[in-house]
């Protein structure tokens, strides 16, 4: 059996092991090594001060956010021995044991310096559609998904690529038939990925104008 290490749960690091997890053969063991009990959603931390998001909405248990086969190590990083490829960690705990642990590979997701941009500075119609076109990048887009709860994946950008790719030949925001279509991801998936009105908020996140068939 062999082993990826991802030293740090944080929103990379969850993203990353969930990624790793549904690409990797059951060959391979997936283990997050983080001390903290609790994962806080950084992105949603940008609406904070504005009233658009509560800290009960990003901020979560870990052992809700990493799903099954995915161990995760509560524990803080002592030690990394690239030559043995051994992590050693020290329980969060007292009684807890500390752990070894060793890898074939080994990601560190130390988190990152993020680019804010204030709400008040992004320019949006009076339904929330963004209407400064040369504001979207994909960091705005995952900020904005943030704000509704959803943490974007590679499924999730499948689908938005997909209705940038038709609005921008079309000139028009596609309906989810469009999207189902170019996408090659069913309408029933997507209701999942973007619940609660998904052509309106893949509309949003992906920075084009609302969809003529919404209302």
């Amino acid at each position: 059996m062999k082993t990826i290490v991802i030293l740090g749960a944080g929103t990379a690091g969850t993203a990353m092991a969930h990624k790793l997890r549904k690409r990797l053969s059951s060959d391979w063991d997936v283990a997050v090594v983080d001390p903290s009990t609790r994962h806080v959603y950084q992105p949603g931390l940008l609406f904070l001060p504005f009233g658009d998001e509560t800290v009960e909405r990003i901020v979560r248990e870990r052992g809700e956010t990493l799903g099954k086969g995915i161990a995760w190590h509560r524990a803080a990083v002592t030690a990394i021995d690239t030559e043995r490829r051994r992590v050693a960690a020290s329980a969060a705990d007292s009684h807890l044991s500390n752990d070894v642990v060793g890898w074939q590979t080994t990601l560190r997701a130390r988190g990152g310096r993020r680019r804010m941009m204030s709400l008040e500075a992004v320019q949006t119609d009076a339904d929330g559609y963004l209407s400064n076109r040369d504001q979207w990048s994909e960091d705005l887009a995952n900020e904005l998904a943030g704000q509704f709860g959803v943490e974007l994946t590679d499924e999730h950008w499948r689908v938005l690529n997909a209705a940038r790719a038709i609005e921008a030949e079309s000139g028009s925001s596609p309906g989810l038939r469009k999207i189902s279509k170019r996408s090659e991801t069913p309408i029933k998936a997507i209701y999942k990925l973007f619940p609660d009105g998904p052509a309106k908020l893949i509309a949003k996140i992906a920075g084009i104008p609302k969809p003529k068939s919404c209302l």
